[in-house]
Order: structure tokens, then sequence, then C-alpha cells
């Protein structure tokens, strides 16, 4: 519209103010006086209206009403002004009917706004922050993107750090971006820029860095500049080149903008140049790429890896307006829309297996630039692959055409393809082995947008054919035809079949009553049918092995309701059907069980009257062959029920409601292989069950009536149950209804658990009820427990309605009382004033004696309870004070409540918690606990345990500390009498508020030692404990000053010394901590008397790093030798411990009958599973006496139980996982090694290896005795051959070992002892051969059995046995007075003969000194022996006969008769045992 011109108008009011009469002058100004008044009211008004605005953004509550006015948007937990620092909680905000956005944790600091003289306003934040931004749904409108012609701004704005912890759309919900942080700026007028720099965010395994500027002005030219990289310690990028980066640029005005993408990475290049059209329908007009190598798996976690090469081209826009003729308005031919696909990919796999299953791919389409609505495609081919071989081919051809306005255009889409050889289970290995051709055909036709009366419609068809690769398996057929629109689908046709087995269904599907409802109706058929040739599933699992055969038929005519029910039951929407169905399996196999049923449902009519009612009914039986009811190894579930819609008489609808069931299973491990199918590899599933049950009603006013039987039941999981019954009677229809409740338990068995019973009653109705239970657990006659406890309430419902409504308040009041935790503890735990059973203390008959009496373990008098549900929602729990009281300790409750947050609040929920540990003497407890230690004094310890959690924010403070007194310890062995522990301090105290936790430990004894920490963890301030991965920091540090107070704590016999101290600093995670210190030692000494382990004088340096612990230094003696240690040890969730030892004549071992000092070097490892040992040392000196047996001790099967719980520590060890030995261990038993034993002394010499075998010590190897002798028949014999194998057992070698009486001179006489050490077999032998008389003669008397009388042959067998029976270790009176011989005989013939007495001694190997008397002479004769060599001999004598002898010995048969001298006795051929 022209503007007026004011000139004219001012003439024209001229002329007629000149023609007008003039008014007089005070009415004039009087209307500009209104005028006035008018303009300043308004300018007031003005005024008034900015005070007001400007107070409201400076005041919180002011701030709450201005939000408030905006229509649609909610704030929740707003804090502080709009104009200063502010917190929201969540706001929401509608951006269209199927669109909302919500923010939560909106903070924004430091706002300042400036308005300098003569420049536009400018408004600066400093920090704005946004937990998480959350846009839901998909916007309604679908109009063409509109961009906007102008940014330009009245006001700057600059914020100087934005942080968006996570972005959330509808396309980006399972990978949203993380941790968004920019810099903006926003400057004010037509010359701006506006800026986002230092741009960086996160989306699933890449961060993306870069910047972003964009004119105000037309045409709003961009610029923009972002960078991709992998993220470092992300699940996948271990596998990702480490130079891989994406780069992406920006430029040109924001309607037309070009686009490059470059990829740089080792291997692998992509280059790319695009244009883009937001405005478009197609915004991507233009895109050329080239491709080499490339993986997509680095852009995102769920994209398979690929090595794709080859090229994209497309122009998806005429490259002119061409006319009919298809050529531009410059006269140039305009060109065609194209799209040129050409990919190789050269790492092909399987999906399971993070991979693409396509080797190429090639695509190929074209359109006319006159009619870009219209295109063909003309080539797709794909080929697939699965990294092993080809995995079958995809051809297909299509076309598309868009006809009409763009208001009102029709798209018609056409793709006919040809599958060739597909095998699925080459692309996935749980689909079907087989191979399918065949075509496939899809089209769609989507009508213009004002044509409602025209749905858009779908087509699909298929007819494959295939093959299994098991040659033994019938071809497959498969045939789909189906078509569609959003108000009915049909499936004309579905038939799967293979040699006689077949599948088919036909059916449609349609909106009735305007759309309001579905109505369906099918028919489908069953014959022979295996799914599995289908759907193999895993394999060699549960569902390939079947054997699979179903038959049945199903035929479905039914109305679905038109709105699911307001209330969510599913019963209300099953009695809303309407129609009728019927399924029926014949008998058939599943998983090789027989299976067999009828379900059917039946609904009244639609538009049927009041009394409608819809039933069904369920008869199946699993395990057996249809029959009658009862039949061995069957499962019979039948199932009936009436259902009254909401649309039935009041009285009826829901209220009479009624289901009936009943089960009966006579052998359910018949079901075991259905367990299989649900994924359990070792089912188990065994016994018997019998139930029935009728339910009345709809949630939630029911009445249930039931029972359940099951006997000798087996069940997952080794749980065994000899007996259950269950009684359920119960109903919720009104407060007053009765509850009764009745569960029966008996032998509950499962790992680790024996339930002997469990009771349960339950009593009363919803208002007032009462709950009681008995149990007794059993594993062993000293491992008994029985618990009880009764549970009392009342409940009462705001408003008289029954059941309450969801939104009623409810308040339960109520107590658990009578808890009682009762078990048998032993004697020593066992209170002193408690009644025992006289007999558990009689040991004469310990397999009939009563089990011991259960003592209170736990008790429990009255803990008032309270649960209350507020009008809103919430939930809130309170208990009352009680005391607990367990043995000798007592815990008393003064406060615990808990509140739930409103439903849909993100508020957090609030616990009070307050207890004490009354004052506790220690003594007493630790006397129970260790008997045997003499534990004294009086020693109290109390405690205390506040905790709050409120309004997300957790505070706890927690102490145990000492209150008086002290202990003192006694130690028997050494009879010093009791000694004070010196304890000045224990307090052990957590700390805990706003998310920072201290905890600290300071334990002081003057002869114990001194221990002190002190530990800080960081988390989020609503956690109620830190979590593992929280971080951790502290220290602590450790003093003993004497070591023998610890020695309690270790095995009987076992004793310590010596001083230990050293420091640690912790950092890492809370589930985690890693340790940095040392560890020193010094004087520390371990002794065991029974053992003969006397190691002392050790000093140890140790220092911590870490997950790591290393021995710098460990040196001890032993004896006069040095033992030293070196090693490391790993204290990660799979501890390693690696030690190096060094030992110098180091006496390991010193007990009088078991010596040994040591040399040599060994490698120690030990792990959570194998020990193993490998080393080489050498015996400096060893003596080994296996005549001195250990101590009379009790076999490994038996437990003597001290009251500490010896029986739970040996049933624990024999659950636990076997631990291996590996041993390898090389011992050189040196020059000075003695072996002592049955008779036998002697120094050994050779090498043993030490094993372990089936985790036993084993000893092997061959030793040599050497200047040995054997003690046996009263001589002391030389050891003339020995050798000692050891073969396993290290107590029991076996013996080859020859010995000779060494002062005889003609004849050669000894024994010889084979078998093993506890075992010896003792022979006589002698050269030349004679009998076990002559043998023993000269053994005993020193010459032979010729001219014995009666009287010798007495003396002789009296000699021998007295000898032999007498055959010990002790020395023997001779031996005590140092001889080596005495002997008794007697010379001359007849019955009157002398007796004549032999004293001798060997001097050495080849001198003898003996003297001879008769009893009846007054002098007696010496002899000198000298044996020269095997058969010569010089004899001196003096005395009654002087003589000096030269004997020359020959044997007949003797092969040489003079042999050298010096040449050792051949040992004797003929050798007879001893009698």
């Amino acid at each position: 519209m022209p503007m007026p011109d004011p000139t004219a108008q001012a003439n024209s009011d001229s002329a007629a103010a000149a023609a007008v009469p003039v008014p007089p002058a005070r009415p004039v100004r009087s209307m500009l006086g209104r005028v006035l008044v008018v303009l300043l009211a308004l300018l007031l008004l003005a005024l008034a209206a900015g005070a007001l605005l400007l107070s409201a953004l400076k005041t919180e509550a002011g701030s709450r009403r201005l939000l408030s006015l905006v229509p649609g948007l909610q704030v929740d937990g707003l804090r502080g002004p709009l104009a200063g620092d502010l917190d929201i909680r969540t706001l929401s905000y509608p951006l269209g009917p199927s669109q909302t956005l919500r923010i939560d944790g909106l903070s924004w600091r430091l706002p300042v706004l400036d308005w300098p003289s003569g420049q536009a306003p400018a408004l600066r934040l400093a920090r704005l922050q946004i937990e998480t931004i959350d846009l839901q749904g998909r916007a309604a409108d679908s109009s063409p993107t509109v961009l906007p012609r102008s940014l330009v701004l009245p006001l700057s704005l600059q914020i100087d750090e934005i942080r968006i912890g996570r972005l959330m759309l509808d396309g980006l919900r399972e990978q949203p971006l993380h941790d968004l942080s920019a810099r903006l700026t926003l400057p004010a007028g037509p010359a701006g820029r506006h800026r986002l720099d230092a741009i960086a965010l996160r989306r699933d395994q890449l961060q993306l860095r870069g910047q972003l500027e964009i004119g105000a002005a037309a045409p709003l030219p961009v610029q923009a500049q972002f960078s991709a990289r992998t993220e470092a310690g992300t699940r996948s990028t271990a596998a990702l080149p480490t130079d891989w980066q994406l780069d992406l640029g920006l430029s040109g005005p924001l309607a037309r903008l070009e686009a490059k993408v470059k990829l740089l990475a080792r291997g692998q290049a992509l280059e790319a140049e695009a244009q883009l059209r937001p405005e478009q329908p197609q915004p991507l007009s233009r895109l050329q790429a080239r491709l080499q190598e490339v993986d997509l798996a680095p852009l995102s976690s769920q994209l398979p890896q690929t090595a794709l090469s080859g090229s994209i081209e497309a122009r998806l826009e005429p490259g002119g307006t061409g006319s009919a003729g298809g050529t531009s308005a410059g006269g140039r031919s305009a060109a065609p829309l194209q799209l040129q696909i050409d990919l190789l990919n050269r790492q092909p796999g399987r999906l399971d297996r993070q991979r693409l299953p396509l080797e190429s791919l090639r695509i190929g389409a074209t359109g006319d630039p006159s009619h870009p609505d219209i295109g063909t495609l003309e080539t797709l081919r794909l080929v697939l692959h699965d990294g092993s071989g080809p995995a079958g081919t995809v051809l297909g051809k299509g076309r598309w055409s868009r006809s009409g306005p763009d208001s009102g255009s029709r798209l018609e889409l056409a793709l006919s393809a040809t599958l060739q050889e597909l095998q699925p289970a080459r692309l996935d290995p749980r689909a079907p082995a087989m191979r399918l051709s065949g075509p496939l055909t899809l089209s769609w036709s989507q009508p213009p947008a004002d044509r409602a009366d025209q749905p858009p419609r779908a087509t699909l068809q298929t007819d494959l054919r295939g093959r299994h690769e098991r040659k033994d398996l019938p071809d497959l057929q498969l045939q789909l035809q189906m078509r569609g629109t959003p108000e009915r689908i049909d499936l004309e046709k579905l038939r799967i079949g293979s040699d006689g087995a077949r599948l088919q269904a036909e059916g449609r599907a349609e909106r009735v009553d305007a759309g309001r409802r579905w109505q369906l109706q099918s028919r489908a058929t069953l014959e022979r049918f295996d799914p599995s040739l289908w759907w193999p599933g895993e394999r060699q699992g549960a569902w390939q092995r079947g054997p699979h055969r179903l038959d049945g038929r199903m035929d479905l005519a039914l109305g679905l309701p038109a709105t699911p029910p307001a209330s969510g039951d599913p019963g209300a929407w099953l009695a809303a059907l309407d129609g009728q169905a019927r399924l029926e399996i014949a008998p058939s196999l599943l998983a090789g069980v027989p299976l067999s049923g009828l379900l059917q449902i039946k609904g009244p009519p639609q538009g049927a009257g009041a009394d409608r009612m819809l039933q069904a009914k369920l008869d199946a039986r699993v395990g057996a062959a249809p029959g009658p009811a009862g039949q061995a190894g069957a499962t019979d579930l039948s199932l009936r029920g009436q259902l009254f819609p909401a649309t039935a008489a009041p009285r009826r609808a829901g209220g009479e409601d009624r289901w009936q069931f009943t089960l009966r299973s006579g052998a359910l491990q018949a079901l075991q292989p259905w367990l299989q199918l649900a994924g359990n590899p070792a089912p188990r599933l065994a016994g018997s069950l019998d139930g029935s049950g009728t339910l009345q009603g709809r949630w939630p006013q029911l009445r249930l009536q039931a029972r359940l039987d099951g006997r000798q039941l087996q069940l997952p999981d080794g749980l065994d149950l000899r007996q259950i019954g269950l009684r359920v009677d119960a109903g919720l229809r009104s407060a007053t209804d009765p509850i009764e409740l009745d569960l029966d338990l008996a032998g509950l068995e499962r790992p680790g658990l024996q339930l002997e019973r469990l009771t349960l009653r339950g009593r009363g109705n919803p208002a007032e009820h009462r709950l009681e239970l008995d149990s007794e657990m059993t594993a062993s006659p000293a491992r008994r427990l029985q618990a009880r406890a009764v549970l009392e309430g009342r409940l009462s419902a705001g408003g008289r309605s029954w059941p309450p409504a969801p939104e009623a308040p409810l308040d339960w009041q109520g107590r658990l009382r009578d808890v009682a935790l009762l078990g048998a503890l032993p004697a020593a735990l066992a209170p002193r004033n408690g009644k025992t059973d006289s007999s558990s203390n009689s040991s004469s008959n310990t397999s009939s004696a009563s089990p011991p009496a259960l003592q209170p373990l736990l008790r429990l008098a009255e803990l008032p309870l309270a649960l209350q549900r507020q009008p809103d929602g919430r939930l809130s729990a309170r208990a009352g004070a009680a005391r607990l009281e367990t043995l000798d300790a007592r815990l008393a409750l003064d406060q615990l409540e808990w509140q739930s947050a409103a439903p849909g609040s993100t508020d957090a929920p609030r616990l009070a918690l307050q207890a004490r540990l009354e004052p506790l003497a220690l003594a007493p407890v630790l006397q129970k606990l260790q008997p045997d230690l003499g534990w004294s004094g009086d020693l109290t310890l109390d405690g205390r345990l506040d905790l709050q959690s409120r309004d997300g924010r957790t505070t706890m403070s927690a102490l145990l500390r000492r209150a008086s007194g002290d202990l003192s310890l006694e130690d028997a062995e050494l009879g010093t009498g009791p000694r004070r522990l010196g304890l000045g301090e224990i307090a052990l105290q957590m700390q805990a508020d706003g998310g920072l936790w201290q905890f600290s430990q300071r334990i002081d004894g003057s002869q114990l030692g001194h221990i002190e920490g002190r530990q800080t963890v960081r988390t989020t301030p609503d956690k109620m404990w830190p979590p593992a991965e929280a971080p951790l920091e502290g220290r602590l540090a450790l003093e003993v000053a004497q070591l023998e107070h610890w020695g309690g704590w270790l095995p009987a016999g076992w004793r310590l010394s010596g001083r230990v101290g050293g420091q640690a600093r912790l950092d890492g995670a809370f589930g985690q901590p890693r340790y940095a210190g040392e560890l020193q030692g010094d004087r520390i000494a371990v002794r065991n008397v029974l053992e003969g382990i006397d190691w002392r004088d050790a000093t140890l340096r140790a220092s911590l790093d870490g997950d790591t612990a290393r021995i710098e230094r460990f040196a001890m003696r032993g004896g006069t030798g040095s033992l030293e240690l070196s090693g490391q040890t790993t204290l990660d969730a799979r501890p390693v411990l690696t030690l190096r030892m060094t030992a110098d004549r180091f006496a390991a071992l010193q007990r009088i009958d078991r010596r040994a000092s040591l040399s040599g070097s060994a490698d120690l490892r030990v792990d959570a599973a194998e020990t193993r040992l490998q080393g080489a040392l050498k015996v400096d000196e060893g003596r080994f006496d296996f005549s001195q047996s250990d101590a009379p001790s009790l076999g490994d099967d038996v437990d003597v139980d001290r009251g500490r719980g010896a029986n739970r520590q040996r049933e624990t060890a024999a659950r636990g996982s076997p631990r291996s030995t590996a041993l390898d261990l090389r011992v050189d038993l040196g020059e000075h090694f003695q072996l002592v034993g049955r008779g036998l002394s002697t120094r050994l010499t050779g090498e043993l290896r030490l094993s372990s075998p089936a985790n036993r010590l084993a000893v092997n190897g061959s030793i040599r005795a050497v200047d040995g002798t054997y003690a046996a028949y009263g001589q002391k014999l030389r050891v003339e051959r020995s050798v000692i194998s050891f073969t396993g057992l290290p107590d029991n070698p076996r013996l080859d070992i020859e010995a000779i009486r060494p002062d005889l001179e003609d004849v050669r006489v000894g024994i010889s002892v084979t078998g093993t050490a506890q075992l010896p077999r003792i022979r006589l032998i002698s050269e030349p051969s004679m009998s076990d008389t002559d043998r023993l003669s000269w053994l005993i008397l020193g010459r032979a059995s010729d001219g014995l009388g009666r009287t010798d042959m007495a003396l002789l067998q009296r000699a021998a046995t007295a000898l032999i029976a007498g055959e010990s270790d002790a020395p023997s009176l001779v031996e005590r007075i140092g001889l080596d011989q005495f002997s008794v005989r007697q010379d001359g013939e007849g019955d009157s003969r002398e007796t004549v007495v032999t004293l001798g001694k060997q001097i050495s190997q080849r001198w003898y000194v003996g003297y001879e008397r008769s009893l009846n002479a007054a002098s007696g004769t010496w002899q000198l022996i000298y044996r020269a060599a095997r058969r010569f001999t010089l004899r001196a004598q003096s005395g009654a006969e002087n003589a000096l002898d030269l004997i020359w010995t020959w044997q007949w048969g003797s092969s040489s008769l003079l042999p050298p001298i010096g040449q050792p006795a051949e040992p004797a051929k003929d050798k007879a045992p001893a009698r």
C-alpha cells in the first residue's frame, strides 16, 4: 500500500481548517491533556513491566513463575534465578504432537548482560552444562526442509564453556553422543560470523574434534573442519591402526554445501567429494568416492570388519533444466541421473564373527533427466562369501517411478531378484546347511496423499527350492505369496515342505468396525514337520539332535479387542476376544518327547448379550502316547477357564472368572530333553508331581485354592527334594477373606546345603495375618542348625473399597518376634549354664552317641516393623528399637528407616540406620574359639554405626574400638605364665560424606606391635558403598616388635620370633588396590622341635610396587650354614609366587634321627592351581635313622574336633579344587650321609631324584653303602656289597646287602638282606656251601657243627633262638664292652667235654685278636690272625699253646688255586635261607 504524502496531507488539512469554523481553544487543550495522561500511564506501565520482569529474572520464585507461563514447559528441581547461577534437574518441552525435548541436569554459571553505549547488548555465560539432552520421537510434519535466509541477531551471545554429557536422538539412541564440549560465539549484526570452536565429542569408539563457522547474512557461507580418531582404550581399538584418522570438510553456502572426506590409515585410503542440498527431498545431489581396503569397523563397534575397494559414483539431480527432448536451455544435453557402485571386499566372513559375508557388490541405476522421478535399476549383483567359500549369488533388476505433483505424487517400486545357490549356514552357523535357489519379487505402491481412499499396497512372492548339504536329508521347498495394505494383510499361500512333511497356511488379518478392531482368520496344517531342518540351531545342540515330528491343525477366527484393557490384565484382554480358535497337536515328537494336546477357545459372537462368556480349554499330555489318565511315564495337564468381559453384567465382569487346573506327572525325567532345549547342558529332572487348583476372579480381586504334592524330586543345579506339600486357600476380595498357607519341605539337599525339614504356616486375612517358620538343617551330627521366627501384622487401607486403589494409602504394622537360630556348638563355645546332652560326653561308643544338644547362636526377642504407602506412591519402612544377641555379643538397633522416591520422580531413596555394639568382653570369646592358646584378660570392645542417605547424598560413620582392658596369652610349652599383650588402642573407623569415604585403622600393643593406616576413596555422593572402580589412595604402616606372640595362629609345634615392620602406599581402585612400599624383618627365627627345625637370624628386605611384591634380600642361618631367597609375587586376581633359593651348608633338619645339611639351589613357583619346585641340592652332612619311628599319630581319615571347626575345614578342603604339585629336585648325598636302622649302619653315596606323581612325594635313585656294618645274630658283620634303591616311597627303600663275619679263617659265612626297609628278608650265606645249621654255627660259634653233642646243639639252638628273637638295633652286651666276638663251645668227644670261651676283636679288615680259655684250664691262649689274601692266613698263638701257622685254603671245584693277593672274595654260589 502506498504511503500518504505528508505535505499534501498538511495542505489539505490547512484548507479544511480554513473552511471549517475554529472551535474554542479549551476543548483542544483538554484532549491533549488526556492524551498525555494516557501516554504517561503507558510509560509507567512499561517501566513497571520491565521492573517486574527484571525482578522475576533475579529471584528464584520469580523465575519459577516466569517459566510456568510458557505453554507446555515442565520444570522440576529448579534452584537459583534465571539471571544468576541456575540449576534445573529436569526440563521437558513438547516440540509437536509426537516429539518431546527433555533436558536433564541443566545448569549455567555467571551470566552477565552488558549494553555498551552505541553497541548491541551482549550476553555472556561462563559455563553451560547439561547432563542429558533427549529428543524423543520424530517430527510429525513431513514438509520439505526450509533453511533460514538470515541469522542476524539483535544481541551477541558468548558461552565460554559448553559441556553436554549425553545427546540422544531416535537414530542415535543405541550409540548416543557423549562428552560434547565446545565454545560458542554469536555476534550481533549482519557482518558477524557465528562460530562454534573447540568442538569435541565421542560416539561409540570415535573421538571427533573440529570447528564450525557460518555467516550471519545471506547466502550463509559455511566453513567447517572435523577430524575423527579412534578412542584409546575402547573394546575394539586393539585391532585398529594407530594412525587411523578421518577428515571431513564443509564449505560453500548453506543451501549448496561441498563436502570432502579423506581417510588416512595404514593400508587404507578413502577420498570422497559430495554436494549437499539440504532443502531438497534428496539432500545428496552428487557423490564421487574411491576406496582402497577400507575397514568399516572403526566407524562403529556394531559394523563388521571389511576391506572394501572400488568406487561409488552418484548423480542424483539433472545437470541442467532439460526439455522433453532431453536438452538443457543452453542447448547442451542434460547429464542423466546415475548411480554406479562397484565394490570388492577382500576380507569377507560370517556375521557371527563380526565380518561381512559379501565378496562383491555391483549396482547400476539410471534415470531420465527430463523425468527425474523415473528410473531403472539395471544391475544388482551380490556375491556372498564367508571367507572359506562361496555362499551364493543374488541377481536383480528393478524400477521406480513418481508421478504427479509434489503434493499428490504416486510412488511405484518394483524389484525382481533371483537367488542362486544361497547357503544360509555360511552366513550364520545357526541357519540351515542348505542351498536355496529361486525367484523373489517385491512391489510397493504409494498413492497420492490426497487420495485417502487408496491405501498403500505391497506384495511379496517367492518360490525357493533347496537341498541340504547332507545327502540323507530330502529336498526342500518354500512358497510364499502375500499382499497387504494398512487395513488388510492377506497370506494367500505359505507352503514349507520336504518329502511328505509339510507346513501349509493361509489367512488374513483385517481391520473392522471402522478400523478399531482386527479380525483374524487363518488355517494351518502340520504333517510330519521337522522344524530343525529349517532352523537347526547350535551345532550338536539338543534342538539339532531332535528328533522332531509335529502333526497338527489350527483353525482361527478371532476378533481382537479394539483397545487393550485399561488394567493391563491379560485376563481382561483374553475375555474381550470374540470368535473361536482350535489348535490340535496330534501325537508328535519334540526333542524325542511324545507330545499331544488340544487347545480350544470359544468366545461369544460380537454383539452378544450381557451374559456373554469366553470359554478356554486345554488338555495336554507329554512323555507318553494318548491314553487313560495316570498312565506310567506321562505328564498330564488340564486347564479350564470361564471369562466374562467388561461388557457382561456388572456382577460377572471379571468377578466370576474361573480357572481350574490339574497337573499329574509320575515321571518328570521324561521331560529332561526339554530342559536341554531351554539351554541346560546337563539336565536334571526326576520325581513325581500331583497338583490341582481353582482360581476365581480377576486381579486384584482373586481367590486361590490349590494343592501341590511332590516326591523324590531331582531338580536342576543339584537340588534334591524328598517331599513337598503345599496347600493354599487365600482370598483378596475383601479385607476379611481368610488366608491359609501350609508349606512342608523334607529332605532338601544341594551341594553345601542339607535342609532336613522346613515348615511354613500362614493364617489370617489381608487385614490381620500371622506367619510362622520352623526349619532344621543337618550336615553332620556336629553341624545342626534350627531356625524359628514368627511374623505378625495388620494392614489398613485408606478408603472403604477393597482391594485398595493403586493411589490409596496403605499402612502395615507388624512385628518380627521369637527369632532364634540354634546350632550344635563345640563344648568350648557352648554357654556354661546351657543344658547339654549327657550322652554326648560318653566316649564308650561314639557311633551310638546322641547328637550334641542345640544351643542358641542368634536370638531376637522382638522387632517392631512398619510399612506405609503414601498417596503419591512412595513407600516407607521403619523398624523399632531391638536387640540382637549372638553368643557373647549384643547388637542394639536404635533406628532403621527407609523411604522410596515417588513413581516417575528422579529423587533418590532415603535411608537412616543407627546401631550400637554393646561392650563385648573379648577374652571369653577367644577362649572358646582357641581353647588351647591360653587367652585371658579384661579387654572390652564397643562400636557404633550411623548411616544416613538423603537427597542423593550418603553420610556414614562406623567405629569399632577398645573400650578398656587388655589381653594376656600364656605359652604352655615355655611355662612362663600369662604375658600381657599391652594393647593400648584398637580403633577401626569408617566415615563417608558427599562421596568422600575415609577408612582408618590403628592397633597399638607393646608386645604385638603397631598397625596404623588411613585410606580415602572418592565416588559420587549417592553411593551406599564405594564401587570397585572408585579411585583409592592411602597408606598403611606395620611394626611387630616380637613375632613370638603371633605363633599361636600357626599349626601346633611351630614357633616364631623376631621383628617385622614396613610401610605401604595405596592407590589404584577400591576393588583392586595397588601397593607401593617396603617390608623389613630382623632376627627372625622359625623352630619346630618335633620336626627338628631351628632356623634363625633371618633378615628380610622386601619391596611392594603395584601388584608386585619383591624379595630384595632374605638370609637365614641354620646350624653353621646359610640360606638365601630372592623372588617376587603378584597380588592381582591371579597371584603367582616365584622364589630362587640358594643354600650353603644349611641345616634344614636337626632332629636326632633325621639330620640334613644342604647346599645348592632351587626354584619355586606357586600359583592358584600348581606348586612347582625344581633344582639341585647336595647333602653336606646327613643322617637318616629309620629305626626311630615318629610319635604315634592318627590316620588321615580321623579328625579331632577341638572346637575350632576341624571337621568344617576338612569338608571345605575336600570340596575345593585339588592343587597340583610338580616336584623335580635332584639330591646328591655327598660323602657324609649316614643310614641307620634295622641293624644296618653305613655311609651312603649316590644321587636321588625327588618328584611328586599324583601329588605324593616320591624318591627315585640308587645309592651305595660305604664302610658299612650290619648287626645280626649277635655279630657285627662287614658289608661287602650294598645297593639301596629308592623307587617311590621315601621311607621304604629296596635293599640289596651282603655282609660276612670278618674273623673266620677258612670259611666265608654271612647274611644277605633283600626286600625293603620296612619288610626286610634275611638269609644265611656261606662259601663253601653248607647246611643252615653249619652256617648258623659258624656265624654264632665260629666253628662247624661237627661233633656237637646234645648239650652243644641245645646251646646252639638256645643261642640262635635268643639271638634271632632278640635281634634289634639295641647294642648287645659284647658290643657295649667293645668286643666283636663272644662264643662258648665244647671240645672233645662224648658227653664229657670241656667248655671253651672265646673273646675276639676285629681290629681292622685284615687283623684279628682273640683269646680262648677252657673253663677247666688254668690259662688260655692268645691268637693274632692276619688275612694276607682270600686263601692265605697267618696265625700266631701264645699261652697254653705256642704256634705259628700258615694256612692255605683250597675249595674243590675252584677255577684257580692261587688267586692274586688282595682280590676280593666272590660271593658264595650256594646260599640257603636261615631257619
